[in-house]
């Protein structure tokens, strides 16, 4: 998936994207106005492939669909999650 590709999903899914100014071009705010997320996300200039766990982690971070070419990172994604919930817990 694109960066052009990944724009047209998000809002297809009802998210707003908002394009910071120039000197930040590639840096871009996604907000889900109807579960109150807000995801920010660095992406390359270029149009180059955008990583299939970053896709996954966008749209699970929105609450949006995931696409079926990414749905087979979830077992990465709840890895780490569990990862970074064991850390917090152990750090208190």
């Amino acid at each position: 998936m694109t960066k052009s590709d990944l724009n047209d999903w998000v809002l297809s899914n009802g998210c707003i994207t908002i394009v910071l100014p120039e000197h930040k071009a590639n840096v871009i705010k996604i907000e889900n106005p109807k579960t109150d997320s807000v995801y920010w996300l660095y992406l390359p200039i270029d149009n180059s492939p955008i990583k299939d766990y970053t896709v996954y982690k966008t749209c699970s971070n929105l609450g949006i669909p995931i696409p079926n070419f990414a749905s087979y990172m979830k077992p990465l994604h709840e890895k780490i999650e569990d990862f970074h919930n064991i850390k917090r817990r152990n750090s208190y």
